[in-house]
């Protein structure tokens, strides 16, 4: 059975339309929104099998242990070409987040060698082994270029080199398997050193080592993972200490064990690097815990990222241009045992990280 108009297989009726097989060229101008929503599939049959460029629509996250409550993101999250059913040539895969993973797979789930994943900044990327979409063994490499063939662009990378980074998702006591290897993002765009802000918790601060530009998402956010059962047990845990020490809950010293706390929306799980370990002896795999507090930031939350090393985590980003040399700084509000970024601080004086 052949289509000379593409198809739409639908197969989610969370919204609109129904699960099914549609022909794009019915749409009454609303189908591509609604496709954001769903998981859905276009392309063109010829005897009964995919041929020539191939959409999917509904971003899947690579995580294995699904720890997302969320299992759909918005958005397109695969392009190829199709000869006979399966792909041809290279493809694209979009994760939650805006992360790529491209090459050339037997599928759309990405298991081969010297496939890509490339970062949102759409230059800093790892090559190596993937499978399923999760990272084996890769090196870093930029992305140097593209071009558009058949209706697919093709990348061009620069070769990779430097240290071999693989995935391992934090645990709720680990910070992963590589804490002392640097991501390609963050030492991209900031260092770590003595801080300029005279207060006792803020020791170290993050700088920018290049002019970064207004929304440019400069650092990743990482530490270990904790389901909202193990979060009540941390926060009880450093309350009973603080109490022994006579602390007052609005005293600086008790915020800090509880400014590292970030919630994933959408997922089971929060982000936190426990105060005693936020030194970069302890973890520099993600540095985005070093970006001080100010009231007058030039950084914010960003979204989470499905990232190649450690899953789903969360980013920062800027707010405005950064001048190279300038501390990279965004506000905080603290609360019992909750942290939120981008908002207020719940202290009148600059709390470090």
């Amino acid at each position: 059975m052949d289509f000379t108009s593409p198809l739409m297989i639908i197969s989610s009726n969370k919204i609109g339309l129904r699960p099914g097989i549609y022909f794009e060229d019915k749409d009454d101008g609303n189908t591509i929104d609604e496709l954001a929503q769903r998981i859905s599939l276009i392309g063109y049959l010829r005897n009964g099998k995919l041929n020539g460029v191939v959409r999917r629509y509904g971003r899947f996250s690579t995580d294995p242990d699904h720890q997302c409550k969320k299992p759909i993101f918005q958005g397109i999250s695969f392009i190829g070409h199709y000869e006979n059913g399966v792909p041809s040539g290279p493809s694209w895969r979009v994760v939650p987040g805006g992360g790529l993973l491209y090459g050339t797979t037997e599928d759309m789930e990405f298991t081969g060698e010297n496939l890509a994943y490339i970062y949102p900044d759409l230059e800093t990327a790892i090559i190596g082994r993937f499978k399923k979409g999760l990272l084996v063994e890769g090196r870093e490499a930029k992305l140097e270029r593209v071009r558009c063939v058949n209706g697919i662009y093709e990348a061009q990378f620069s070769e990779p080199d430097g240290p071999s980074y693989h995935y391992r998702r934090p645990t709720n006591a680990t910070f992963g398997d590589q804490p002392h290897l640097p991501d390609p993002l963050d030492k991209k765009y900031f260092t770590v050193k003595s801080s300029t802000i005279d207060h006792p918790l803020s020791s170290e601060g993050a700088f920018a080592i290049r002019d970064i530009s207004a929304g440019t998402l400069m650092a990743l956010y990482s530490g270990i993972i904790l389901s909202n059962e193990e979060k009540k047990v941390f926060n009880e845990r450093y309350e009973t200490e603080n109490r022994a020490k006579g602390l007052d809950i609005s005293e600086d010293e008790a915020h800090a064990y509880y400014k590292y706390h970030i919630t994933l929306k959408g997922c089971k799980h929060i982000i936190t690097v426990p105060f005693e370990k936020t030194s970069l002896d302890e973890i520099k795999s993600t540095m985005g815990h070093k970006v001080n507090h100010s009231f007058e930031p030039n950084c914010e939350i960003g979204d989470l990222l499905d990232t190649p090393r450690q899953g789903i985590i969360m980013t920062l980003s800027t707010l405005r241009d950064i001048k190279k040399g300038k501390s990279c700084l965004l506000i905080i509000i603290i609360k019992r045992g909750t942290f939120h970024l981008g908002i207020e601080s719940s202290t009148k004086k600059p709390m470090g990280m």
